[in-house]
């Protein structure tokens, strides 16, 4: 018989809102293959020591016959834990819980079970926070957070040592606050622990974070001994005494059933506006370099390229479109004035980021209606491009500049899409543009910068070439300069804001608030307040417009972020890029699945440490907290960029074990620093050759078996480049033969074409 203390505000709660944080025992209705239901603690322990033939180690704790059987057997061990934890079927009343109101799940299970139960819930989605970072823009997500990794993870990271959640929190701050955070600001269900398994609950006891109190708490106990009570009693619990499915069957009971709407029910973010909805601003803006924004679109004083109607004859085609580009050459402008004038049919729909939960919630709400979804910055959801595509109710218009589509045309079928290379203005598009310029910023006659052989100017080179007064970027650059000599934190934050945009992620005030690590948050509001007065000045700093509990602030565009950046000093980029990854948890960041293609870049530890230990000790330092083999790998890439090519020798070879061998940019990577390496003393080391030949023949492999053959391609050639001026022979020439056949075959991919054409000229040249 169950039985809940405080029953009348718990059920409050479940309506209202409520964490739930996840132990064993709130799987043990579900089952895996073969196996049978999903096993708590002594459970897996005794299938452990049955399965390795360790019946030695029996009279271990769970977690340290995890420590041993790591050691002796990780692959072994990986490969049992993913079977037995992933869900085959599960017990329905494991649906009730999508009637809660529920504002994220915590969890110490490493199965799937949440997953599988959420995979059809009309309304919502899970937003893994190990994967892709604190939820944006997305008042559907909840925020899943599995503290010890999931089978669901490519990087198959499970922390069941003895002593991995502390020091996950040791080598982590932020995470425990993030995690306090959650308890603090909405009651929250424990369910599925025992006395044995409190670590989790222990950590996040209020007298460990300041006296600061949480909100409600229930711990969910089964058949518990007194004692057991007076302990959770005294860390502040109310006690729910049911079995996992009694207590579903309660929520089963009190929860409303769930229904499917009838009506299309589109968020804030999500719709195109309308002019009424949308922030004034001064046209001049766009002109000085500033990104589009809604006003600009929709006041309709933009001059519309020629590009427009191509585009929109596809799309009524039912065509999908991708639109690609040099920096500033007007992708999102297009994509824009398309999303708000195009006249094609169905539902218009604007994503700013396309995870794949989001987009199967879009794609739910829609119910087979027909729709134009428009993506910007599309490269950091080519994984769902597929999927969208997949639909053929659906037709999608996306844009992002040629170099980030190149390096993430792999992950989606190319062939769907036709692409519109906006790079080059027409004469008449120059004309248009010059003519749409207010008159007292444009010069008095049009001018057309000079350009290579066979190409037009872009919009930012025309505009540029015809502007007059002090460019935007220019204006940002010096305000950082002044802002140095400040001794308050603002310039850090300004900085740390940069630097995150141009990681192709929004800065929130929850990881100002981390970066600024202030006790309240008046604290952050009165430095935020001081940064947005200055960048109003520019007509910058504005609140994006969401449907979400937290402002977002953002510095313009990835060109003006990375102006400021290069114009701060070293020590000033170095102070703002250690606190920022001191001092924010990877669970904060929004999109962290982009982020982590950007925010780690060795050019960015370059820049930071001028001494090799201090950047090494960084990148080790993010690889305990992250664990990602990319990390590694970018070690490896700064090492090499140092000289200090045995180190990084040493570091790729690691990523290359750790991930199996079967990542090929970690691949392509080991040439490379193999190259770099031996390039040096192709004239006066005869072992170099050898090591030159074998890095060319890793990149031939890489590209026979890696979908981003031109990435490869575009490497080769480098190499067969240098391999020529170094020997000069009939093998080096064959090499360059060979760089010329498959820039030939880049040649007919638009993704890629222009970088080809440039690559193929310096190969050419040597072979004439």
């Amino acid at each position: 018989m169950i039985s809940i203390e405080r029953e009348p505000t718990f059920r409050t709660a479940l309506s209202n809102g409520m964490n739930l944080f996840l132990g064993a025992g709130f799987s043990v209705l579900a089952q895996s293959a073969n196996r049978g239901n999903l096993p708590v603690g002594n459970t897996l322990q005794t299938e452990l020591c049955h399965e390795f033939a360790r019946n030695d180690l029996a009279a271990l704790p769970l977690p340290r016959l995890y420590d041993v059987l790591f050691h002796e057997k990780p692959t072994e061990l990986t490969k049992f834990l993913k079977e037995r934890f992933t869900v085959t079927t599960f017990d329905p009343k494991y649906k009730n819980i999508l009637s809660v109101n529920i504002t994220s799940i915590i969890t110490t299970n490493i199965d799937d079970l949440v997953y599988k139960v959420f995979a059809t819930d009309p309304r919502r989605y899970l937003n893994d926070v190990v994967i892709g970072g604190a939820a944006f823009k997305a008042v559907d997500a909840i925020d899943y957070i599995p503290l010890h990794g999931s089978v669901v993870h490519t990087e198959e990271n499970y922390t069941f040592g003895t002593l991995d959640l502390a020091s996950a929190f040791a080598r982590d701050p932020d995470r425990f606050h993030f995690l306090t955070q959650r308890v603090q600001r909405t009651p929250t269900l424990f369910c599925g622990y025992s006395l044995s398994d409190a670590g989790s609950l222990q950590a996040l006891d209020r007298r460990s974070i300041e006296g600061r109190d949480h909100q409600h708490k229930w711990v969910q106990l089964h058949n518990p001994i007194d004692a057991e009570i007076k302990y959770f009693k005294a860390l502040g619990f109310s006690i729910i005494i049911a079995t996992t499915e009694e207590l579903l069957d309660f929520v089963g009971s009190w929860a409303p059933p769930i229904t499917t709407p009838t009506e299309l029910v589109l968020h804030k973010y999500e719709r195109i506006p309308a002019i009424t909805d949308v922030k004034s601003r001064s046209l001049s803006e766009f002109y000085l370099g500033s990104p589009p924004v809604w006003h600009d679109i929709l006041v309709n004083r933009l001059k519309r390229l020629s590009y427009f109607n191509q585009c929109e004859d596809y799309v009524n085609e039912r065509k999908n479109v991708y639109i690609v580009g040099i920096p500033q050459s007007g992708k999102s402008t297009l994509l824009m004035q398309l999303a708000a004038f195009s006249n094609v049919p169905g539902e218009k729909i604007m994503l700013e980021s396309a995870e794949i939960g989001k987009v199967q919630s879009l794609i739910s709400r829609l119910g087979g209606r027909p729709a134009t979804i428009f993506i910007d910055d599309a490269a950091n959801s080519a994984e769902v491009l597929d999927h969208l595509t997949d639909n053929n109710t659906l037709t999608v218009v996306a844009a992002d500049q040629h170099f980030n589509v190149e390096n993430a045309s792999h992950k989606f079928e190319r062939g769907r899409f036709k692409v519109i290379d906006v790079s080059d203005l027409t004469p008449q598009d120059m004309r248009d543009v010059y003519e749409s310029m207010p008159a007292d910023m444009r010069q008095r006659e049009m001018r057309v910068p000079q350009m290579s052989a066979g190409r037009n100017p872009s919009l930012y080179e025309l505009i540029s070439s015809n502007t007059r007064g002090t460019k935007l970027a220019e204006r940002f650059a010096k305000c950082i300069r002044d802002m140095e000599f400040s001794a308050t934190a603002t310039p850090d934050l300004f900085l740390m804001m940069c630097y995150v945009h141009s990681c192709r992620t929004p800065a929130s005030f929850d990881m100002a608030w981390a970066f600024l690590r202030a006790r309240q948050y008046t604290e952050v509001y009165a430095e935020i307040t001081k940064l947005g007065a200055l960048l109003s000045e520019y007509g910058a700093g504005h609140q994006i417009l969401v449907d979400d509990d937290q402002d977002y602030y953002n510095p313009r565009s990835v060109y003006v972020a990375q102006a400021v950046l290069n114009a701060c000093t070293r020590e000033a980029f170095e102070r703002m890029f250690l606190r920022f990854h001191q001092n924010v948890s990877n669970f904060r960041i929004a999109q962290f699945d982009v982020f982590r293609r950007y925010g780690y870049d060795s050019a960015y530890a370059l820049r930071a440490f001028l001494k090799a230990d201090d950047g090494i000790a960084f990148y080790n330092d993010a690889f305990e907290r992250d664990g990602s083999y990319y990390l590694l790998q970018q070690k490896a890439i700064y090492l090499a960029r140092l000289k200090m090519f045995k180190e990084a020798f040493v570091t790729i070879d690691e990523a290359l074990l750790q991930s199996g061998g079967r990542i090929p940019s970690i691949r392509h990577s080991h040439a490379e620093i193999l190259f770099d390496a031996n390039i040096n003393l192709a004239l006066t080391d005869d072992g170099a050759r050898p090591e030159l030949q074998k890095s060319l023949r890793i990149l031939e492999e890489c590209r026979r078996y890696d979908k981003r053959k031109a990435y490869h391609a575009f490497k080769f050639a480098d190499e067969a480049c240098k391999y020529f001026d170094a020997y000069r022979d009939e093998e080096a020439v064959s090499i360059l033969r060979q760089a010329e056949s498959w820039l030939q075959e880049e040649l007919v991919n638009p993704f890629v074409a222009r970088r080809a054409r440039s690559h193929l000229k310096g190969v050419q040249q040597r072979l004439a």
